[in-house]
């Protein structure tokens, strides 16, 4: 089956799952009715919603993987946002993280760049060297063109990298590279080449093959025709 064909079949399955896993959150709020009747009801409530939630979660990424995603902006902490995302994956000797000075107030989707980020991280994971430890760095900065303001964002870590016969093709809808053999359905960099242009900005692969891959993201910082902005 072609691309498009998969891409089909797959949003339709997951829209099927959905609707089907919909019928947990009515489930949950019959008993939490029922909760002045058995004092043990409501810790399995709370258990419950916290597992409805995650896995909502993990539905809404996937979808926007195969459909595309919006940005919905709001004024985040980029410093906080990834200190908070690659500590979730590796521990606090393999990443740093290079801040402007004065910090790093943008006006940014938090939920679509957790993601963006966490996919990149899982990348690296994926390309890490046998040989060494995994080293992860990201560096933010803010530039002025045109009237308007933009971040860029690099991510790079010393991992296999990415060959140069590949560099076109890694953020193409199934395409799937593993250096270590693993099976992949090829849409983690599809959600992260969804997440940047959902917020009108660019990204590029510019490692050296065997020396780690490096993430160039520019985004702007603006609001425009395909975002919402929200303001917490």
């Amino acid at each position: 089956m072609d691309p498009e064909g998969r891409q089909k079949v797959d949003v339709r399955d997951l829209h099927n799952i959905a609707t089907r896993f919909a019928g947990m959150a009515l489930l949950g709020s019959r008993y939490r009715l029922r909760e002045s009747e058995c004092s043990g009801i409501a810790s399995l409530n709370r258990e419950l919603e916290t597992a409805y939630q995650s896995i909502q979660a993990e539905l809404d990424h996937a979808k926007e993987m195969f459909r595309g995603a919006e940005a919905h902006r709001q004024i985040v902490d980029l410093g906080v946002l990834l200190d908070t995302c690659l500590s979730q994956w590796l521990a606090p000797g393999q990443f740093s993280v290079t801040m402007p000075q004065g910090g790093a107030q943008a006006s940014l989707d938090p939920r679509l760049m957790t993601g963006l980020f966490s996919e990149l991280i899982k990348n690296s994971l994926d390309a890490a060297k046998e040989s060494e430890p995994l080293l992860v760095k990201v560096t933010v900065e803010f530039e002025e063109r045109e009237a308007s303001r933009w971040v860029r964002i690099v991510l790079s870590d010393n991992g296999k990298g990415v060959p140069d016969e590949m560099k076109g093709k890694i953020f193409e809808d199934f395409f799937t590279y593993h250096p270590k053999g693993r099976p992949g359905q090829g849409l983690g960099l599809t959600y992260v080449r969804n997440a940047v242009e959902a917020h009108g900005g660019t990204i590029r692969e510019e490692g050296r093959h065997g020396d780690g891959a490096r993430f160039v993201m520019e985004l702007p910082l603006r609001h425009d025709g395909t975002t919402k902005e929200n303001h917490a």
